[in-house]
């Protein structure tokens, strides 16, 4: 009798432990637990970052044209935190892009080669002003500086493309009793702050806008017509 009260306050207290650990798991992360499709904060920083307005971006691009002063002009560049938090903004217009996280690491893969770009693209600008319209920048003085403002840029081929808040901007300069027309058309917005995105320049005479005027009219009209 006495060996089956013992045998009976051991399953008592078995069932007890058992009813324990059930209502009161220990919790411990697991090994097996995905986070690569958790969420990424690409925000960044913009306090010191950037300029106030696109004129003075482009003020910062015409200076180094003509002084070579790499400080400011990668200071009006785009940083890559804020390229990130950028195509983090444009994901949901590219579902072409299927593994965001990859996307991102190609991009900071290419940083440093797409930074040498804004010093080699500036030397070809510089060519083209020289050779083809015999424009010494370092010698024009700057008159007007106007922008119309964009919201979608194209690029690399058909359905590629950046949202945003882009200025086309204009630097009206003279030079030698002549006006020359200093063209950037990749400056954007993020947040409060602007940036140069990519050191696309043009550079026009008057003659070159008028006759740019009248072409994209032309086409226009055909287009017109075309469709109507």
């Amino acid at each position: 009798m006495r060996y089956l009260l013992i045998l009976c306050a051991i399953l008592i207290v078995g069932c007890n432990d058992k009813n324990n650990i059930s209502e009161n798991p220990i919790l411990e992360p697991s090994s097996d637990i995905d986070n690569s499709t958790a969420p990424i904060n690409y925000d960044f920083e913009s306090d010191s970052l950037g300029y106030d307005s696109p004129e003075e971006v482009a003020i910062q691009v015409i200076s180094y044209l003509q002084t070579k002063d790499t400080i400011s002009y990668f200071e009006a560049a785009i940083p890559l935190s804020a390229q990130k938090y950028l195509f983090a903004q444009n994901f949901e217009f590219r579902p072409d892009i299927e593994d965001q996280k990859a996307y991102m690491k190609w991009l900071s893969s290419r940083f440093e080669r797409r930074m040498n770009n804004f010093l080699v693209r500036a030397a070809y600008i510089e060519d083209i002003m020289l050779e083809d319209k015999d424009f010494q920048i370092n010698l024009a003085t700057v008159d007007t500086i106007t922008f119309k403002n964009k919201r979608i840029k194209s690029y690399g081929g058909f359905d590629r493309h950046i949202v945003g808040d882009w200025a086309d901007v204009t630097v009206k300069m003279k030079y030698n009793n002549q006006d020359f027309f200093f063209e950037i058309p990749q400056i954007i917005k993020l947040k409060d702050k602007w940036f140069l995105y990519y050191p696309e320049y043009y550079i026009r005479t008057t003659r070159d806008l008028e006759f740019t005027k009248r072409r994209v009219k032309e086409i226009n009209e055909k287009a017109d017509e075309f469709w109507l």
